[in-house]
């Protein structure tokens, strides 16, 4: 089930290749060009982790200027920054010339995690919130990454094979195994 939590970004496209974004209630905005950027430690690492991203898969991409601000608590195991990376994603699909396909943007936000932010996190969450379809469950192979929207009135089985809890020790040693 979706939760009301949400991410907004107000927006217009920019004639240079800058980047402005101010977060609501953060003094400090993203600022940068896309032509030259580096990393730095501060909240604006995932605004420069999506340009960085879509530059290194090809995308010719656009300078924009915007606030964001959503109501997602920080840190209450509910995807913020997950939801912060596909909130970006969108924005330059917005302003750029480029086709939007739900499985690569997911690929894409977990490369930004994992290749710039730092952070090893697992593809469920990117991939449930761009392939769900209202009213269905997302079934997720891992192995292949195939997905399949089931919807309510569909009826059937699933066999999960044998399951075994991964200790949360053990989480992120696991996540690393896995090929994205």
């Amino acid at each position: 089930m979706a939760i009301d939590r949400a991410i907004w970004i107000s927006l217009r496209p920019r004639s240079d290749c800058r980047i402005v974004l101010h977060l609501l209630n953060f003094e400090q905005p993203a600022d940068f060009f896309l032509d030259n950027f580096t990393h730095e430690s501060e909240w604006a690492e995932y605004v420069r982790g999506i340009a960085w991203v879509l530059q290194e898969q090809g995308l010719n991409i656009s300078g924009w200027g915007g606030v964001l601000t959503g109501n997602i608590p920080l840190g209450a195991g509910l995807s913020s920054s997950v939801a912060l990376e596909l909130s970006l994603l969108k924005a330059f699909w917005t302003v750029s010339n480029f086709n939007w396909d739900g499985a690569q943007m997911a690929g894409l936000a977990c490369q930004a995690d994992h290749d710039w932010v730092g952070v090893q996190s697992g593809i469920m969450d990117q991939r449930i919130s761009t392939l769900v379809k209202k009213n269905h469950a997302l079934l997720i192979d891992c192995r292949t990454l195939d997905f399949l929207n089931i919807g309510q009135k569909q009826k059937g089985s699933l066999s999960l094979g044998k399951v075994q809890p991964i200790p949360k020790e053990e989480r992120f040693s696991c996540i690393s195994l896995c090929e994205f």
